[in-house]
Parts: C-alpha cells; structure tokens; sequence
C-alpha cells in the first residue's frame, strides 16, 4: 500500500514537472513569435516611417518680375534642360504667344520648384488675384484652376499672378500715381510617391505696386492617402520646346560679344579723349 503510494506520488511529481515544461515552452515560443511580430511590425513601420522621410517633398515658390523673354534667357544662360511647364487662365496663351508681348510685357509670374531628389504627382494648382483701386474702391479679380500628372525632380511650374485687364490697370495707376492694392494667393495640392498628400499654400500682397508683404508661404496639411487622384491634365506650354530652333553656344557668344563689345566701349571712348587731348597739346606746342 506504501509503496503504490510512493509510485503515485511519483506519477503525479513526474506529470507536474512535464506539465510545467510544456507550460513553459509554450510561454516561451509565443513570447518568441510575439517578440518577432512585435519586431516586424516595427521593422515595417520603421521602413514606412523612412520611405515617408526620403520621398517628403516641398515645394519652393518665387515671385518674378519679367518678361517671357528674360525668362527664356535666364533658361538659357544656365544652361538649364529641365522642362519649364507654363500654365494659364481661361484668357489662353495669348501673353506668351504675341511676340510684342512676350519681348516687352513685364509679367508677375509664380514660379514653383521642385528642388528635391523625389518627383511629385497630381498636381492641383488654384489661384485667386484680386486688384482693388484704392480711390474708387473698384475690384477686379481673375482665378485659375490647372492640373498637372508629373512633376520631376528639379522640374517647375509658371503660372501668371495677374490677367490682362489688372495688368493694364497697374500700369494706368503707376502713371497717373494711384494707389492700388493686389493680393494674390495660390493653392497647390500635390502627391509624393510615399502615398501622402501635401497642401502647400502661397498668399502675398502688394500695395501701390512697390510694397510687398508674404503672408503665407509653407505647407498646409499632410495626410495619408490609400489610393491616387485621377485628374485631367490642363493644357501647357514647355518653354523647353521653343528653345529646341535655338543655338544655346550660338546664343551665348552672342550674348558674350555684345558684354565685351559693351565693356570696350567706354575703353575706345577713353583712348579717343586722350588722343584728342594730345593733338591739343601738340597743336599748342606748334603754335609756340
């Protein structure tokens, strides 16, 4: 009797002890499989987190004051092959494609870069201009809307700040010194390759043409995206196109002959005064 009670006894200590085992070794293994999940999923996150870090992009805007032409030349100059993508209102082309208007028309022109090493995609640009005349209290507003599928790395975007008609008033109220106040304000939305949206806004104004406040100039929001935007492309003008008939070596030496025809001139009209200045001279000694 004492000895099945040992024997018992035994039996119950050796299931104990197996039971504890296999207890443990369970433990053990879903700990390993939670560890190793947990370090997945922080791995994924952690690959997410850097493809959001390296393909984030922000946009740089730049008010310019020029003619298309001077805009051509700049492109030119630095020798400059990115396409150059120009948008505009519901007016057309016309700024750009009238060759008086495009050599003489001094332009306020938005130009969005993007600087980075990542492109960008579905791009939605809107923008609102409104010219107040400060002694009538006359308004006058333009508003344009324009869609883009691809912007490239070290790609940018022109759109023009103002229409004919408040381009025209401008330069009335410049002559007859009026007073004027323009605000301008652009709203770029646009995706990166993170699957992110970013909304960038730009917004200025501009008092009797000479005095210039930034109001706004940086990004908005930015959101995770699940899938892309389909838009419709608006038409444009790649500057790069109408510089292809174009010589670029041909152009700058011309650029470089006329620099140096314009930085001897000033020696030649020296070397003149003082060759006159000696015939003076020798004509006197002569008469003595």
């Amino acid at each position: 009797m004492i000895g099945d009670i040992e024997i018992m006894t035994d039996c119950w200590g050796f299931g104990a002890t197996l039971f504890a085992g296999i207890i443990t070794a369970a433990a053990t293994f879903g700990a390993v499989v939670y560890s190793n999940r947990k370090t997945r999923q922080q791995f994924l996150q952690d690959k997410e987190d850097s493809e959001k870090k390296n393909k984030y992009v922000v946009i740089k805007p730049t008010m310019l004051i020029n003619t298309f032409a001077q805009v051509t030349e700049r492109i030119i100059m630095s020798n400059d092959y990115n396409r150059k993508l120009l948008f505009s209102g519901k007016d057309g082309f016309a700024f750009y494609d009238d060759t008086e208007r495009f050599v003489n028309e001094k332009q306020r022109i938005l130009l969005i870069e993007n600087n980075s090493i990542s492109d960008i995609k579905n791009i939605r640009l809107h923008t609102e201009s409104t010219l107040i005349i400060t002694d009538t209290n006359e308004k006058f507003e333009y508003e344009t809307d324009n869609n883009t599928g691809l912007l490239r790395s070290k790609e940018s975007i022109l759109i023009r700040m103002l229409n004919k008609e408040q381009f025209d008033h401008i330069v009335s109220l410049n002559k007859e010194k009026k007073g004027s106040d323009f605000t301008f304000c652009c709203r770029v939305e646009y995706e990166t390759y993170a699957k992110q949206k970013i909304v960038y806004l730009y917004e200025l104004n501009i008092r009797d043409d000479k005095s210039f406040e930034v109001i706004k100039d940086g990004v908005e929001s930015v959101v995770d995206i699940d899938c892309e935007t389909q838009l419709q492309c608006s038409r444009f003008r790649n500057i790069q196109d109408s510089l292809c008939g174009l010589d670029r070596n041909q152009y700058v030496w011309t650029k470089m002959g006329m620099a140096m025809t314009q930085g001897a001139l000033p020696i030649m009209q020296q070397a003149k005064t003082e060759q006159s200045v000696n015939n003076g001279e020798q004509n006197l000694e002569k008469d003595f």
